[in-house]
């Protein structure tokens, strides 16, 4: 597959433009990729094992344990909208929303989107969500989080 080359944008005064990515987790015990993909049809763009992750502390609550994750993720872009970003994602679920619940209550996942935000103090993107994300959000149970670099 072909990469696109890096270009940085730069507004008026030189401060670089925000950069975000998105992405789409589904977490759980233990789960094969090739059943997702056997369900959804969408290859992860990232996928771990639970036996990947270093040996976890026997103190910490287990739903703070690492499991098996499946994801998602657009990959960090100049970008001003968080929404144009979320709906990259939302986009290649939309269709699957009663397959994701399925999976989510026979598997035990956990699911939720992820915001990372890179911006320069001052120049920080749109936050907005438009109802029908929202709605997505919500008919499929999944949470959203916002990190700020």
């Amino acid at each position: 597959m072909e990469s696109k080359p890096k270009i940085t944008i730069y507004l008026d005064d030189g401060v670089r433009e925000p950069r975000i990515s998105v992405s789409f987790k589904l977490e759980g015990n233990e789960f094969s990729k090739e059943y997702i993909w056997e369900k959804l049809r969408l290859e992860p763009s990232r996928f771990r094992k639970k036996v990947d992750w270093p040996v976890d502390s026997p103190d910490l609550p287990d739903e703070y344990k690492p499991g098996t994750t499946w994801e998602l993720e657009t990959g960090y872009e100049d970008c001003m909208l968080v929404s144009h970003q979320l709906e990259k994602i939302i986009e290649r679920l939309r269709g699957k929303e009663a397959t994701i619940n399925q999976l989510c209550k026979e598997l035990n996942l956990r699911i939720g989107f992820s915001v990372s935000i890179e911006a320069d103090l001052g120049y920080m993107p749109a936050m907005m969500l438009g109802r029908e994300s929202l709605a997505f959000l919500a008919e499929i149970g999944a949470d959203i989080g916002f990190s700020f670099y």
